[in-house]
């Protein structure tokens, strides 16, 4: 969901039956004492190679990060790893035009138009990176034709490094865009049956100029179309991508880091993840969260751009690789450093210059688990966990295994075991901490040897996340 949009209408969303943005208290818990997680064999989910990835909006384009030659963007994404920069969001509907040339005027609707130029420095930046692009196109205001000329333009910059095109973003929200819009375009289609005609339109565009390209979708922001996907209309995708934000501050409403942080959160994932899955199983295609962050409609909420949100990212980000999603591409707002952003540009007199917020260390914390093969675990009955922690193991490509603790309370966990076979030993610990969940600056992600390599009485700390790495 675009920023800034609506912040000044409220619009509640409902996913799969649990109410966004709702204002659930979260349960602060007490110190556990004698816990002992039993790490047990594979399961069938992993997190994989290219796991996190990031979203720019399509007017991001032209922007001076993404020139490799002038921009830091390049030695920050070298410290994720290869994976995804997609390009659209609701700017690719609404305010983002193809120009085949820049002396084209803009329609009176948009604000910004994509350029030739534009697509060359990104794919610039594709090679320099060795990430891929995924490129979306608006759908909104119907064009099939110049859509296509949009996507054999992006080909000729990019060559391998254009991995997909998805056409229309949130097109499940259009109806929306007309209580607002100035200029509304004609015959907007609101029902799944026009969208998919349209689409399919476009699809053939696409298709006959660029044949053999990926396409990507649907983008659906709600959940409410996903009963009317079926195989045949996912014929010629590629991959099946939804949208998620657990929470909205729309209308002026201010999300706290506790209710992020609320166990309702995640569970709200897991129930629209499970009815994406549902409908991606048709066609036995790979679930994406292609547009993914903690609170949208402006994420004006402090508690986005706090620390609160790197802990957030853990465990969202674990939960959907618990769940089977195959990649996540986190929603970027470079201009704007108070969101939701993972990287922003502090100065504008150095539009070239971007700078991490807290949200980027939690990003950083599981790209480095890619490759890892997700492993059962087990908690006695009679000492779970607290409520507002949770943990994942991992077998990494180098047969070792990691297990995470993210501990969301204002009590430290003590005397935590890991049992993993007899011969068991830490090797090393990464922490990462903040002084706390308000904290905008200080947040360190640290990687060190262990006082003790034993794995009993083990200690995470208040709103903490820690990766212990186990070797046999």
């Amino acid at each position: 969901m675009a920023t800034g949009l609506a912040v000044t209408v409220t619009l509640t969303l409902t996913l799969a039956g649990a109410v966004v943005g709702a204002t659930t208290p979260a349960v602060r818990a007490t110190s556990g004492s004698g816990i002992t997680v039993r790490i047990g064999g594979p399961t069938r989910k992993d997190v994989p190679q290219g796991f996190v990835g990031l979203t720019f909006e399509a007017t991001a384009l032209g922007s001076a990060y993404l020139d490799p030659a002038t921009s830091n963007l390049p030695s920050f994404l070298a410290e994720l790893g290869p994976g995804d920069l997609r390009f659209g969001g609701q700017s690719s509907d609404l305010d983002a035009v193809w120009l085949p040339s820049p002396s084209d005027p803009l329609p009176s609707w948009a604000s910004d138009g994509i350029t030739p130029a534009d697509l060359d420095a990104v794919g610039d930046l594709a090679h320099t990176t060795g990430w891929g692009v995924d490129l979306g196109v608006n759908l909104l205001e119907y064009d099939p034709a110049l859509a296509a000329q949009e996507v054999a333009a992006a080909q000729a910059a990019m060559g391998g490094s254009l991995r997909a095109v998805e056409i229309g973003n949130e097109p499940d929200l259009y109806f929306y865009f007309l209580t607002f819009l100035t200029e509304p375009p004609a015959d907007v289609a609101t029902t799944f049956p026009g969208y998919l005609a349209n689409w399919t339109a476009y699809r053939t565009a696409i298709e006959q100029a660029d044949p053999g390209l990926a396409l990507d979708g649907p983008d659906f922001y709600l959940t409410n179309w996903l009963s009317d996907e079926t195989r045949k209309t996912e014929q010629g995708l590629a991959r099946f991508n939804q949208h998620f934000y657990p929470l909205q501050d729309c209308g002026g409403a201010t999300v706290t880091p506790g209710q992020l942080l609320d166990p309702s959160s995640f569970s709200t994932e897991d129930s629209v993840i499970g009815a994406a899955e549902t409908a991606a199983k048709h066609a036995k295609l790979p679930l994406v969260l292609d547009e993914f962050n903690s609170i949208s409609c402006g994420s004006s909420s402090p508690a986005a751009w706090e620390f609160a949100s790197s802990l957030w990212a853990v465990h969202a980000l674990l939960d959907a690789a618990s769940d089977g999603v195959a990649s996540v591409n986190v929603q970027m707002d470079p201009d704007n450093c108070d969101s939701y952003t993972p990287l922003c540009v502090p100065d504008p007199a150095q539009p070239g210059t971007m700078q991490a917020g807290p949200i980027f260390s939690g990003l950083q914390l599981v790209s480095g688990l890619e490759g890892g093969t997700l492993l059962k675990t087990t908690v006695g009955a009679a000492d779970p966990l607290p409520t507002g922690v949770s943990e994942y193991a991992l077998r990494l490509p180098d047969g070792d295994v990691a297990v995470v603790v993210d501990n969301t309370t204002s009590a430290a966990l003590a005397s935590l075991s890991l049992e993993r076979g007899p011969s068991a030993r830490v090797v090393s610990v990464q922490q990462l901490q903040a002084p706390s969940l308000t904290s905008t600056t200080g947040v360190m992600l640290t990687t060190a040897a262990p006082a003790n390599p034993s794995p009993l009485d083990l200690s995470v700390s208040p709103d903490t996340a820690e990766v212990f790495t186990l070797a046999s």
